[in-house]
């Protein structure tokens, strides 16, 4: 048998192994019953608190008409204090320095914000009132200076979202799929599997169909759960005949999409082939303490998103961009802020590709040696002497 053909063998078989159909509809089903009714929940919430009157008692004389959706009531202090205690008023609101109120409530009140929007309103139109400005001439004071802004290059702001959701979309595919690598790999290592199909094939071949397979299953699955939250938004909308919600420009700009998918591929690869070849060193994956490497693509892909709140033109952060580790990240942020050009981003993404394929032949020297190894793992000393001498 070839190795290609093995490969597709083996990746068939991982493909079927991990993914069925009944169970991939199930997700997609499950997935829109249980979030559609979410934006409706929280539309209403929203505007249920943002429409809820609310009542408020003020000392007798303040003189307050009714503001937006709140109600004042005058009572004297001990009314006032009994009326909170029967819940009949939400709060007291003390205008003793009617520059300075204060309020009294039994709970934090969401509406404190909104509350204090309408007495700011109503202090400026009575100090506007002393000192005989009208609103019209406020209005005309504080208006704004027009600016027209030129950008002589490209603007690439619109590429945030792509990034996110192909950086997103790379993270839960390598989080996903190299736990059902090291369930796999250590599993069939257990039970002494692996040692009947490796008389049969390479442990290259066996290796990169596992990756292939493996990733391309999780792929699906992935892409099935977004199909679930895309029915969930879309769908009850659609059933109520109303307008489908503001989603954020995902098209943004395709320099962008094409860097992040690049490196998205890349990236996914590279920590695919280093986890099988590690699952590969470990005896029981119970009390292996190797299994924390696990936590490792969120961290690198972590830091590379730094970029976002720091300067990327920063000399560490510069050297993340060509990390192959992290650059899956940090290099598509780096150009979509327009600090690498294209030659940068070309260099970085052959180093992680290369890194990628250096990993995978690697990857199949430790697994044919280390596979076969029970009782004790290989030390990191051991490992790498064998690839040393491959």
């Amino acid at each position: 048998m070839s190795h290609w053909r093995a490969v597709r063998e083996v990746a068939a078989w991982e493909f079927r192994r991990f993914l069925r159909v009944r169970e991939l509809l199930t997700t997609i089903v499950v997935v829109a019953v249980m979030a559609g009714p979410l934006p409706a929940a929280i539309g209403y919430m929203a505007r249920r608190d943002a429409e809820s009157a609310v009542t408020l008692a003020v000392p007798p004389g303040a003189g307050l008409a009714e503001a937006s959706r709140f109600r004042f009531v005058e009572l004297p202090p001990d009314e006032a204090a009994s009326a909170l205690e029967r819940g009949e008023v939400d709060g007291i609101l003390d205008l003793t320095d009617p520059a300075a109120p204060s309020l009294v409530v039994p709970r934090d009140p969401r509406w404190a914000d909104a509350l204090a929007a309408a007495l700011g309103q109503r202090a400026l139109q009575a100090r506007l009132a002393e000192v005989g400005v009208t609103p019209d001439e406020l209005s005309a004071l504080g208006a704004p200076v027009p600016l027209e802004v030129n950008v002589t290059g490209s603007s690439r702001s619109s590429g945030v979202w792509p990034l996110v959701v192909i950086s997103g979309f790379m993270l839960t595919l390598v989080s996903t799929g190299t736990a059902l690598l090291f369930t796999a790999i250590t599993g069939e290592k257990t039970q002494r599997v692996t040692e009947l199909v490796l008389s049969a094939i390479s442990p290259q071949a066996w290796i990169d169909g596992k990756v292939l397979g493996t990733g391309l299953s999780v792929v699906v699955n992935v892409l099935a759960f977004g199909l679930g939250i895309g029915l969930a938004l879309l769908v009850p909308p659609l059933v109520r005949r109303e307008p489908l919600p503001t989603l954020p420009a995902l098209a943004g700009d395709p320099g962008v999409v094409v860097v992040s998918l690049a490196f998205a591929a890349a990236g996914a690869a590279l920590y695919f082939l280093l986890f099988a070849a590690v699952a590969a060193t470990i005896d029981d994956p119970a009390t292996s303490q190797r299994s924390g490497v696990l936590t490792l693509p969120a961290l690198f892909v972590g830091l590379g998103f730094l970029g976002l709140v720091i300067d990327p033109g920063n000399g560490v952060y510069r050297f993340l961009s060509y990390l192959p580790l992290s650059s899956p990240s940090a290099m598509p942020v780096r150009y979509l802020a327009g600090d690498a050009g294209a030659l940068e981003v070309l260099l970085s993404l052959a180093l992680v590709t290369a890194t990628a394929v250096a990993s995978r032949r690697a990857a199949g020297r430790v697994f044919a040696l280390a596979i076969l190894m029970t009782g004790k793992e290989p030390t990191w000393r051991e490992v790498w002497r064998w690839l040393r001498r491959a």
